[in-house]
């Protein structure tokens, strides 16, 4: 739970940066903290279909759809007659980003090598500050 406290300082129950302000600025934060890391690709062009290029107004491309929304078939967004595990394996634009991240989730069945569970459940709440 976050608060500004009277002194006008911001201060977290948790994770505090412990210089009164929202962003850590690099620092890190005070334990107890989680961390999430992501990793964004600069180069799509060298994994990005052609056919599911968004490319930008300068004409480079600058995102990669998947094949469900390029193409909107069944085969691909696992639906209708191929609506499953066994009717619907990964294709080939799948399997391009599947090479590139193992364990990214590529396709609607990708659930044994991309999907992470706690054996315990969990009970969690992510809060993106502004």
């Amino acid at each position: 739970m976050e608060r500004v406290v009277s002194s006008g300082k911001f201060v977290c129950a948790t994770a505090d940066c412990a210089s009164g302000v929202i962003e850590c600025n690099g620092a890190g934060a005070i334990p107890p903290a989680s961390l999430a890391e992501f990793t964004l690709r600069a180069n799509v062009n060298a994994v990005c279909d052609p056919s599911l290029a968004v490319k930008g107004s300068d004409g480079t491309v600058i995102a990669c759809k998947g094949a469900c929304l390029a193409f909107n078939q069944p085969q691909y967004c696992c639906t209708g007659e191929y609506s499953t595990p066994e009717k619907c394996p990964p294709s080939q634009y799948s399997m391009t980003f599947k090479q590139q991240c193992p364990q990214a989730y590529s396709y609607a069945y990708d659930d044994k090598s991309s999907t992470f569970t706690c054996p315990s459940g969990g009970n969690y709440l992510i809060t993106f500050c502004p």
